[in-house]
């Protein structure tokens, strides 16, 4: 119950017509939750059951927030298909919970896996088949206005089944997330996986909105027609940064459609193994990491890998737009098996710096051809041999420093050649920064401290002095000899240091 005090205050503001905005509240809600009071003002009563987030959502006004304990969740148990989690403008949605944290910052939505599914009969057989989905929402989240401004973190977003048609409706796009009339929600660590549509954008369709994604992951959604994991279409100003967009499907744009006077930018993005599937001879079809068409696009440190369409352009089909690729790894995409061309770069009005292209880009500046060396097909850094290390731009790398493992960009190997410009430390291609940390490379020229990729006794010149001064960095080894910082100083070290020098460092 408020205090005397805080009566008091709240008479006084109604006098004098001064009153501020309501405080902002936490709303619990756990799916699982068997007792209490279900009305989210604390763990013990928070809103329970399967529509627990709707009804979260629907009490929350501006500046609150809503804590999800992990767990699945609908936004209907009537069975409406229509229904949808609405995102509200000052409004944050943070998934991750186990049901018993005090502070935001303790949750783990890795090991809390939060769901919002538009199965709502939980009858979903396995994908990529419809069995079971007749029945599902056709959008799990929506964001339709220009008040929709709110924040959602931490969630896997599956189910959704956008599959029906007609004049004036949406119902056949942005099965997982819709965002519509000028809305602008902040889209931050969340998974987009098994959402389907049958005009467009599987996972994520922008009209005329400009939402932002960070952090996130769109894997094995169908666009049906346009856009497995995203459509975006007329005027629309997303920014991308450190999303995955992996295995999606669609007619045209297995990857992500831009169309229509929109100027997104992706940043630090990996799209691998995308396909667009469509062959007729009047269907839409081309573009498996990226179709464009009368729109302005960006992409800088970008990885564009394995990506397929079965007509034409398997990295990037630009019909008529203005495509700026800098700092970026376009590799090994694929076209029909009679295609003569290179798929990497497909159509016209490319600007291509700093960056490596399958096949070359004639009309690039500082385009390299050579084998970028990931460490796997399936793990796109890169190895320590690549010459995609220290060679872009530092100028073309935005105002995002934190690569998509977010690692700091900007890291120097010693040992490799800047072949980029803006000065040490030089940024490498693709989105992944190698890192370089050789415990045993300590010493420059002189026995000043600093790596150089060299092995020798200005190493062992810098190692002693900070090891006598109690420097944490000569503070190597613990006990037996193993690598690990210990706070003492004493053998263990120098059996970790000498061990590191004779073995180079990768």
């Amino acid at each position: 119950m408020p205090s005397r005090d805080t009566w008091t205050s709240l008479a006084l503001c109604t006098l004098i017509g001064a009153c501020t905005p309501a405080l902002a509240e936490v709303r619990f809600a756990s799916a699982s939750l068997a007792s209490g009071s279900n009305n989210g003002s604390s763990w013990a009563n928070a809103f329970r059951g399967p529509d627990a987030v709707a009804r979260a959502i629907a009490a929350s006004t501006t500046g609150d927030q809503v804590w999800v304990a992990a767990g699945r969740y609908v936004p209907s148990i009537t069975g409406d298909r229509a229904a949808t989690h609405t995102l509200k403008t000052g409004v944050t949605l943070l998934g991750g919970f186990s049901g018993t944290e005090t502070l935001s910052s303790q949750r783990n939505p890795v090991a809390n896996i939060t769901t919002l599914s538009g199965d709502l009969s939980g009858n979903d057989g396995a994908w990529p088949g419809t069995s079971g989905r007749g029945e599902n929402s056709h959008h799990v989240l929506s964001a339709t206005d220009t008040s929709a401004s709110g924040t959602i973190d931490g969630f896997t977003i599956s189910g959704g089944y956008a599959n029906v048609s007609g004049a004036g409706l949406d119902s056949d796009k942005g099965a997982g997330l819709i965002v519509l009339g000028g809305a602008s929600p902040a889209i931050v660590n969340c998974r987009f996986v098994n959402n389907r549509t049958t005009f467009g954008g599987g996972a994520v369709y922008i009209r005329q909105s400009s939402p932002t994604l960070t952090d996130c992951a769109l894997t094995a959604n169908n666009g049906g027609t346009y856009g497995g994991a995203c459509d975006m279409a007329n005027f629309c100003n997303p920014v991308w940064t450190r999303c995955t967009i992996e295995g999606n499907t669609a007619g045209r744009a297995g990857g992500v459609e831009v169309f229509g006077t929109s100027q997104p930018v992706f940043s630090n993005c990996l799209f691998i193994n995308n396909t667009s599937t469509a062959t007729g001879a009047t269907a839409p079809k081309g573009g498996g990491a990226l179709y464009i068409q009368q729109s302005t696009v960006t992409v800088r440190n970008c990885t564009i890998s394995g990506n397929t369409s079965a007509v034409s352009g398997g990295g990037i089909l630009n019909v008529s737009g203005n495509v700026r690729v800098a700092n970026s790894i376009l590799w090994n995409n694929r076209g029909p098996a009679s295609a003569t061309t290179d798929q990497q770069l497909v159509g016209s009005a490319f600007t291509v710096l700093y960056s490596v292209v399958h096949g070359g880009y004639a009309l690039g500046t500082a385009v390299q051809t050579a084998n970028p060396l990931f460490v796997a097909a399936t793990d796109f850094r890169l190895q320590s041999a690549s010459s995609a290390i220290d060679a872009g731009n530092n100028a073309e790398a935005g105002s995002d420093q934190i690569d998509i493992d977010r690692r700091v960009r900007r890291i120097d190997d010693p040992r490799r050649a800047d072949t980029g410009t803006g000065g040490k430390p030089v940024i490498d291609l693709g989105c992944y920064e190698r890192p370089y940390d050789c415990s045993a490379d300590m010493g420059s020229a002189g026995g000043e401290p600093g790596a150089d990729g060299q092995h020798d006794n200005n190493d062992f010149v810098v190692f002693i002095d900070r090891f006598f001064n109690q420097n944490p960095q000569a503070d190597l080894g613990s006990a037996g000899g193993a690598p690990g910082a210990d706070s003492v100083f004493d053998n263990n070290d120098f059996v970790v240091f000498i061990d590191a020098f004779f073995a180079q460092c990768p």
